[in-house]
């Protein structure tokens, strides 16, 4: 027009999906400067390609890197819930990123035990402060499979970027047995004299399981580290999740007999609150 300046309005439905407009000009060869200005917000979402992603059932994946242009979105009570596959060892870190002024931002990580529980509170690990643009989580995996990770506000909408990292940690639970950290997914294991090397990381279990046969067991597990045997719980539990037997100390390892009373299945705990190398043997 006569005031040497041109506008145009560019808008989405409300609900649509994001668009990208272009630009373009002509005219005589002369300086000129272009300037964008949001008149309102249709309220929608910059990471809405990952939404919904509110509970573990719809967890974006998520791996080591960084994750930009991330929103808590500004229809209602947003939560985002990224899942990450982990080992017993493996060390996770997440830092935060976020304007504290726009929002307090905050994150909870969940174990695989805890899937359905996944929402702000609990979990295994969490971040809590405020007034800080950088929140870092960190974690050693203490069972194998997969951890979720709650981002959350309860103050206005707000952006964020993820740095994720995936390493080993001090202590690494390499042995034959692999992700046997819960009762649900214990290792089978003979019975016939054998003895197995093993370890445990602080704060694991290690899960076997055999059918009873109606027979006698004697089992015995014994630190081969120099550590004392008291390092070691050895436990017995049927089908239902009950303890029905517990080993005792006995010198340098904890022995354990049992009889087993029908043909189901019986699941052997070992457990333990520090780093060991142990040794399980069954002597009959």
């Amino acid at each position: 027009d006569c005031t040497g300046l041109a506008s145009a309005s560019l808008s989405v439905p409300a609900g649509g999906e994001a668009q990208t407009f272009t630009l373009q000009t002509s005219g005589d060869e002369i300086p000129y400067h272009v300037s964008a200005v949001e008149v309102s917000s249709g309220g929608g979402c910059m990471d809405k390609a990952n939404e919904p992603n509110s509970d573990a059932s719809t967890a974006t994946p998520l791996t080591s890197g960084t994750r930009e242009a991330l929103e808590i979105c500004p229809d209602g009570n947003d939560l985002d819930v990224y899942a990450v596959t982990l080992t017993q060892g493996q060390r996770l870190s997440v830092v935060m990123n976020h304007a504290s002024a726009q929002a307090n931002l905050d994150m909870t990580l969940y174990s695989p035990a805890q899937r359905d529980e996944v929402e702000r509170n609990g979990g295994v690990a969490y971040t809590f402060s405020f007034g800080e643009d950088d929140e870092t989580l960190t974690y050693d995996a203490q069972q194998c499979g997969t951890y979720y990770l709650s981002v959350f506000t309860n103050d206005a909408p707000a952006t964020y970027t993820l740095d994720v990292a995936i390493e080993a940690s001090a202590c690494q639970d390499d042995d034959q047995f692999t992700c046997n950290h819960q009762q649900s997914s214990a290792s089978i294991f003979s019975w016939n004299d054998q003895s197995y090397s093993l370890k445990l990381c602080g704060g694991g279990e290690d899960w076997f399981k055999h059918r009873g046969n109606n027979a006698e067991i004697l089992a015995a597990v014994r630190p081969t580290d120099g550590s004392p045997a008291s390092t070691l719980a050895f436990e017995i539990f049927d089908e239902a999740g009950q303890r029905v037997a517990q080993g005792a100390p006995d010198g340098g390892e904890v022995v354990l007999t049992y009889t087993f009373a029908d043909d189901a299945f019986y699941y052997f705990r070992v457990a333990s609150d520090e780093d060991v190398s142990y040794e399980l043997t069954v002597l009959q």
